[in-house]
């Protein structure tokens, strides 16, 4: 979805295309998604100085639903989880303008046929951004992996928070302070990954990292490593 132009673009393995089948209501970077997986769409939140909530239906007609609700105030470099349970989302951080200047809210989303409602609900221990999240299906919380407090200052730390409101800060830790990462939920290993980004004060990184709720240490770094060191990424479970 977007990513300095409206495009949203299909990808099907099988036919091995990829090719834009609509497109947002305008020009957006920064922005967080999440798929709903009961009503068969994504929610695209906010994005560089954007408070709009877009619905994305590849089975409807238009695709596309701009302005299907407004999040609190603008949102940027957020990261956001899908809750099954609660059928919601939650938004974590993120910036109201720009990418240096983070806030502390959980904002809670909740989709109806018509639009919905998005509510800060909670407060994360510190202001970040650009930090990346998973939902844990086992436990049913969501951990929020490091990120950045402003320029100049990152985290390692790992957050949990489970609906409606509480927020375990420092949970555990991760082996370095990462940001702009991506991270993935092994359903079969029930364990998250971390990928990349910026780690620690090497700069762009190739680390992949692991983080286990039920092991001691939680969070260790895998010897198997990215081809190549990257930053800026999403990723998914397969």
């Amino acid at each position: 979805f977007g990513g300095l132009d409206d495009e949203i673009v299909k990808y099907d393995p099988v036919a091995g295309t990829a090719v834009v089948i609509a497109n947002l209501p305008s020009d957006r970077i920064w922005t967080s998604t999440v798929w709903d997986p009961d009503n068969n769409c994504a929610y695209i939140f906010g994005g560089s100085d954007i408070d709009e909530i877009v619905k994305f239906d590849p089975a409807a007609t238009p695709m596309v639903t701009p302005n299907f609700a407004t999040l609190p105030d603008p949102n940027t470099t957020a990261s956001a989880v899908w809750d099954p349970v609660n059928k919601c989302a939650y938004i974590f951080g993120g910036c109201i303008t720009g990418h240096q200047v983070p806030n502390t809210n959980i904002v809670k989303f909740a989709p109806t046929d018509v639009g919905g409602t998005a509510e800060v609900v909670a407060q994360l221990p510190g202001k970040r951004n650009k930090a990346a999240a998973v939902w844990d299906p086992i436990n049913n919380c969501a951990y929020v992996f490091g990120g950045a407090a402003g320029a100049g200052a990152y985290l390692d730390e790992i957050v949990k928070f489970e609906a409606p409101d509480i927020v375990t800060a420092n949970f555990s830790a991760l082996p370095a302070t990462q940001y702009y990462h991506g991270a993935a939920w092994d359903s079969t290993n029930n364990c998250a990954y971390t990928f990349g980004g910026y780690v620690g004060t090497t700069g762009i990184d190739d680390k992949i990292f692991k983080f286990d709720p039920d092991a001691t240490p939680m969070a260790t770094t895998l010897a198997t490593t990215l081809p190549t060191a990257r930053a800026m990424i999403s990723a998914c479970p397969g």
